[in-house]
């Protein structure tokens, strides 16, 4: 147990020494900082591909995945039942953006990993989105199937860098404790209200030849985050990343429980003291925790994510559409958790078409933990033309191609027949081309998804969801139209 910041133990002269060689840059070396943890990995083969032999194997041929390039392996949390992945995405203005996801498969086929968040009953996928806009690399958002789409906004003037920081981007390696005070927001997917912001006290440090579950040991940065604004607080977070793997292992942490759970201290075992640890003078237990330093090769061949790991272009693009997860407020305004005092409110500037139903459900995500909204949708007959639509007139210039999506499900399971579409709308008023793409949706959550190519006479669109099967009913939440990067 160790009280207070977390400190590093002696090491004997000669150990020192050989951790000094293997992390001390060479003359010509560029030195590492918090931007060489994010992104997992990969052997080249010689030819600007790569094998899918564990980057920890190779050291003189490893390097970072690159932006659209599959990922041959999936890093292995063997103990949890979970794959995550470290990958970089494209951004509109070239910035950092990297996807570490999580996905539950207790399996030992491996199944290639599906971004399916409808619910804690059948979601078993999630993602958190970092980036380095502001002076620390941060968490931008996160998403899960307990508490839906969480953007981490900073403040109220929109910002999403520098709210759920974990250290300062341009730290050089070795470094020894920092820490930090940020405000954050995580309850509000639409920009939030000044009042909801709390704060978060965040210490990280650097650790080299950490052991991990794997029985590696591997140079680390570590990451405390704290529920409050100092070490005294309900519970931390705990982020580990290495070079080799991007994130490479999580723990969570809580004071408002009487005792460690047992079976998290046994699948983690390594470093957390039992369980128990002690800052200022507040007792912590050890409630979760991942460890994902096992890589195994992917079940069918290399894993494309941008094909099936959907994620919001708030953090990468310009989404043109409003009010896509229609928040839950109070009655001053104030964004919160969907439930007694918070309460789904505000459609526009959605509309409908023909003899639509629509409602809200502000239960998308049992047991109401999360402060999305959804839109229920019916057609009692036709279907003849019924659609929940939103009109945009300002469209942003210098971009020629965008994606197009909505998420989709049945609350019933219900396999049902939709069609998302976009109309592109010139000066007169009039349709000058359609772009659609239809789907089967069922309870899993669905995105039916397309792109298209805009034309420069275009001068308002209208996007559409249209159910096609009648007296059933589908739900919405998260839809966009948004400039490809």
């Amino acid at each position: 147990m160790f009280i207070g910041r977390p400190e590093r133990r002696p090491m004997p002269l000669a150990f020192l020494a050989i951790c000094l060689l293997l992390i001390a840059p060479t003359s010509h070396a560029r030195a590492d900082t918090p931007l060489d943890f994010l992104v997992q990995q990969v052997c080249d083969d010689g030819s600007g591909g790569h094998t899918s032999a564990d980057p920890v194997t190779c050291p003189a041929t490893a390097r970072k995945l690159k932006i659209g390039e599959s990922l041959p392996y999936h890093k292995w949390d063997i103990g949890g039942g979970q794959i995550s992945d470290s990958y970089p995405i494209a951004e509109l203005g070239g910035r950092l953006r990297v996807v570490q996801t999580a996905f539950f498969d207790s399996q030992t086929s491996f199944v290639p990993p599906v971004f399916d968040a409808a619910d804690p009953a059948t979601g078993r996928s999630g993602y958190d989105l970092l980036l380095a806009d502001g002076a620390y690399v941060s968490a931008a958002g996160t998403y899960d199937p307990g508490a839906g789409w969480q953007p981490i906004w900073n403040n109220s003037a929109c910002s999403l860098a520098d709210s759920w920081v974990y250290a300062p981007k341009t730290l050089t390696v070795p470094f020894s404790y920092g820490d930090t005070t940020t405000s954050l927001n995580v309850s509000s997917p639409q920009c939030p209200p000044n009042s909801n912001f709390g704060m978060s006290y965040t210490g990280w440090n650097y650790y080299p030849l950490m052991k991990y579950e794997s029985g590696k040991n591997l140079n680390t940065i570590k990451i405390w985050h704290f529920s409050g604004q100092s070490v005294n607080s309900s519970g931390i977070e705990e982020f580990y990343f290495t070079k080799e793997y991007g994130k490479t292992r999580w723990e969570a942490w809580s004071s408002t429980v009487s005792a460690a759970n047992s079976s998290v201290v046994s699948r983690c075992p390594t470093g957390t003291n039992s369980g128990t640890v002690i800052f200022g003078s507040t007792t912590y237990y050890l409630v979760d925790c991942h460890d994902w330093s096992t890589a195994i090769p992917s079940a069918t061949g290399d894993w494309y994510p941008a094909s099936s790991w959907h994620i919001d272009p708030l953090y990468y693009s310009l989404n043109i559409l409003k009010n896509t997860h229609m928040q839950c407020t109070n009655n001053s305004g104030a964004s919160g958790q969907c439930g007694a005092s918070y309460s789904c409110g505000t459609i526009l500037p959605w509309n409908r078409t023909g003899n639509l139903n629509w409602g809200y459900d502000q239960n998308v995500q049992a047991p109401n933990s999360s402060s999305n909204c959804a839109l229920i949708l019916s057609i009692p007959d036709g279907p003849n033309g019924q659609s929940v639509y939103q009109d945009v007139t300002s469209i942003p210039s210098g971009y020629s191609t965008y994606s197009f999506s909505a998420a989709l499900w049945t609350p019933n399971g219900s396999a049902l027949g939709a069609t998302v579409a976009v109309d592109e709308i010139d000066n007169s008023g009039s349709v000058i081309a359609q772009h659609g793409a239809s789907a089967t949706v069922t309870r899993q959550r669905r995105y039916i998804q397309g792109t298209f190519s805009i034309s420069s006479a275009t001068k308002a669109l209208r996007f559409e969801i249209r159910p096609t099967s009648t007296s059933y009913t589908y739900e919405f939440t998260e839809a966009w139209i948004a400039p490809q990067p």
